[in-house]
């Protein structure tokens, strides 16, 4: 499964991609500090699950969700961030986790277990193979 990371706070990125890391089972295909930037990567290449901060320095990550959203329907989205007041809009967006900081090894494997499931029941067998 290739995941992309979001997040304005470099410390956090490095952390997350070393927990996912530890997860196993998923490609870091980038790493990101600009929601255009991490569009632009989403237009070119084919991502599973994108790991976004909901609020950075001069973006909201709802307004990016929708975006990548709106380039890959399928794509899974997984808030990761300090504010939990934002839970609500993130579900109504149709993200499949929403993660309040400290990340955790343990909650982060019940996430991609979650996206896996998700995956099961939208791609042909050949994807859910691919990502076991």
């Amino acid at each position: 499964m290739k995941a992309i990371l979001v997040d304005d706070d470099e410390a956090m990125l490095i952390v997350l991609k070393r927990l996912l890391s530890r997860v196993g089972g998923v490609t870091i295909a980038g790493t990101f500090m600009s929601g255009a930037d991490a569009l632009g990567r989403v237009r070119t290449e084919a991502v599973d699950i994108v790991f976004i901060d909901i609020q950075m320095a001069c973006e909201n990550g709802v307004d990016l969700a929708r975006q990548l959203l709106a380039i890959r329907p399928h794509i899974s989205i997984v808030f990761v961030t300090s504010h939990r007041e934002f839970a609500v809009d993130a579900f109504e967006l149709g993200a499949v986790d929403y993660i309040v900081k400290p990340v955790i090894l343990e909650r982060l494997r019940q996430t991609i277990q979650r996206v896996t499931e998700r995956a099961g029941s939208l791609f042909p067998p050949r994807w859910r193979q691919r990502t076991s």
